[in-house]
């Protein structure tokens, strides 16, 4: 594989069969798999010489696996704007953040978002957004927002494959937490822990 190809292999639906001759979602699958298990997936290609896969996984924690287990069943309170320009995206994240107990405001428009924001700040205790949107990048979305309530807090998911490494921008922005696709129950029930109070559900 080129360098072109490599930096996409990960992503739904990417595929460089004929159309109908592939869905392109079997790699995005792994590697979905072994993010939630906190694993990493290392690819090495030449272009006629061949590709090799190495996947890394942790030695199991049973503390931390029920630690986490635990955080995925939490039940929080309050309302989170969801912001991310695919549907697709934007519809699993919203009934797992649902799922933990959450009112989800879900728009794929942050110009919609931002001036939603704008109208009622109250309303909201999170914002939730993608890093790579047309209109304006997560970045400049959390600057805005934070502009008008600095204490909200912001978590910053980035695209496949890709990482958020500007930390002067994070800070002043006003983002929280960074996460990258895809994202699992456990990741987001983890991160929003993190920055808002939840209780423990006691169903088991």
């Amino acid at each position: 594989m080129d360098e072109a190809t490599m930096e996409r292999i990960f992503e739904p639906f990417f595929t460089t069969k004929a159309v109908n001759k592939g869905t392109g979602l079997g790699l995005s699958v792994v590697h979905g798999i072994i993010k939630s298990f906190r694993g990493e997936i290392v690819v090495e290609s030449l272009v006629g010489k061949g590709t090799s896969f190495k996947i890394y996984l942790p030695l199991v924690d049973e503390k931390s696996e029920k630690r986490e287990a635990k955080s995925a069943h939490a039940k929080g309170h309050g309302t989170i704007l969801l912001v991310d320009d695919e549907q697709a995206a934007l519809k699993v994240m919203s009934l797992m953040i649902t799922k933990l107990g959450f009112n989800v405001d879900a728009l794929n428009s942050p110009q919609q978002a931002l001036e939603e924001f704008r109208r009622q700040p109250e309303q909201f205790d999170l914002l939730i957004t993608d890093l790579t949107m047309p209109e304006m990048t997560g970045f400049e979305l959390a600057e805005e927002i934070h502009k008008t309530d600095p204490k909200l807090p912001i978590i910053m998911i980035s695209g496949y494959g890709k990482n958020v490494h500007d930390l002067s921008t994070i800070n002043r922005v006003g983002i929280t937490k960074t996460l990258n696709k895809p994202v699992q129950m456990v990741q987001i029930a983890s991160a929003i822990h993190e920055v808002l109070p939840v209780t423990l559900d006691p169903t088991p």
